[in-house]
Order: C-alpha cells, then sequence, then structure tokens
C-alpha cells in the first residue's frame, strides 16, 4: 500500500521523505516509526478512517484530471478561435463563447494562455504540459509578458528552481525582473504627422531627450536646413 500508514496493526516502515527529513535532524542516524512517534507505534486506522482516506483521495484524483481538463479546454479554444470555426454559426468569437460556453472572450483568453504557459514549461523541463502541476494562477503572471519573451522568461525561472519544474515565487520574480528591465529603457516619442497645404509632414522622433529635443525645435531645424538648401540651390544656378 502506498502512504505512510498501514492496514494492519503490524509495524511498517516510514515514508523515505519523512526519514530522510528526520535524518537531517539526527545527524543521519537509522530511525523506524517508534522514534517518529516518541517510541509507540502509530495507532491502527479505522475503518471509518480508511472510508474518509478513499474518498479524500477521489476528490484529489478528480481535482488533478479537472486540471487536465482545463488545459485540454485552453488548447481546444486557440483551435476554435485560430481557425474561425465558429463563423458558420454566430457573428462573432465573443457572442460564439458566450452562448456556447457560458464564458465571455477574456475568459477564453485566459484559458487558452494558461495551455499555451503549461506547454512552454513543459518544454523548457523536458516533460508533457499534462506532468506540469502548476496552476492557472501560478502561470498567470507571464500573462504581463509579452508573447516574443514568455519562453525566456520560463526559462529564467526554471533556472532559478534548480532546473526543475519552475515555483510560482520563481516565475513572479522572473517576470518582475524583465518588467524592471523594460521600465529602465528610455522611450522615444511616437512619430506625428501635420498636414499642411498639398503635403504631410512626419516628425519621426530616433533618439530620446535630450537629444530629441521636441517636435517644435526639430521642426525648426528642418525649414532652416531646407532654406539653406534652397539658398544654395539660388547661389549655384
Amino acid at each position: 500500500m502506498s502512504g505512510n500508514w498501514c492496514r494492519t496493526r503490524q509495524p511498517c516502515q516510514p515514508d523515505s521523505r519523512l526519514v530522510k527529513k528526520y535524518q537531517r535532524v539526527q545527524g543521519g542516524s537509522a530511525v523506524g516509526w517508534a522514534d517518529f512517534f516518541g517510541g509507540q507505534q502509530p495507532a491502527a486506522m479505522t475503518d471509518k478512517e480508511r472510508e474518509l482516506r478513499d474518498r479524500a483521495e477521489a476528490v484529489v484524483l478528480r481535482g488533478l484530471k479537472a486540471v487536465d481538463a482545463v488545459k485540454e479546454a485552453g488548447r481546444a479554444l486557440h483551435t476554435l478561435k485560430s481557425r474561425d470555426l465558429w463563423r458558420d454559426t454566430y457573428d462573432s468569437w465573443q457572442q460564439y463563447v458566450q452562448e456556447r460556453f457560458g464564458i465571455t472572450s477574456r475568459r477564453a483568453h485566459q484559458l487558452t494562455e494558461f495551455s499555451n504557459f503549461t506547454d512552454v514549461v513543459a518544454e523548457a523541463i523536458g516533460t508533457t504540459g499534462t506532468a506540469v502541476s502548476l496552476t492557472e494562477r501560478a502561470l498567470r503572471p507571464l500573462a504581463d509578458v509579452q508573447p516574443e519573451e514568455v519562453r525566456d522568461v520560463v526559462a529564467e525561472a526554471v533556472a532559478a528552481s534548480g532546473g526543475g519544474e519552475p515555483t510560482p515565487a520563481a516565475i513572479r520574480a522572473a517576470v518582475a525582473t524583465r518588467k524592471k528591465k523594460k521600465s529602465t529603457k528610455v522611450k522615444v516619442d511616437k512619430p506625428r504627422t501635420f498636414r499642411v497645404g498639398g503635403a504631410k509632414v512626419t516628425i519621426t522622433p530616433t533618439m530620446a531627450a535630450p537629444a530629441f529635443r521636441g517636435f517644435r525645435e526639430s521642426l525648426v531645424a528642418a525649414l532652416a536646413k531646407l532654406e539653406a538648401e534652397g539658398g544654395q540651390q539660388a547661389d549655384a544656378a
């Protein structure tokens, strides 16, 4: 039987993980059940306790299957949306998921992301998506990362977790680090276009301030160069 408890009153061996934990405390000495319980054997489980255990184990197994089902649902939603498999019966994706599944398009997107993030983690640690035990909540911080950076962030979290499945804390830390790096980057202003008689003038900043002195100053400088070029052409003529 698996687990720490015996079905009979016969002495049984303690769980190896508990032994290792106890041995670390005791300096590596051998240990049995009596050592764990102050010289006494644990009481045998009653029929009611075994029934309770069986019911609890069944709930756990159903819950684990439900998590896998959510991942599969996310993959299926991605297939439905990416191939427009709703188009012959509904006018929009939003209407489709609301009426067909009773969820919002935002929730559908979250489920799709969850399945995708799970697959990325599985790839990073060399396993399958169904073997990843991370919950949707644990992976949700990855939604704040650009899609092309998700794999790098997961790789950082895996490395911080010793090469195995990343911990939720490691994922949050990796995402926070990526956000911090982005916030330190100097932002360049977006281009602006001005319509004048018969033409459009667009100013596209290529550097951030203070190198870029503003749209007005750039326009004045451009006019000055234009006038200088006109004067040179007049002189040449």
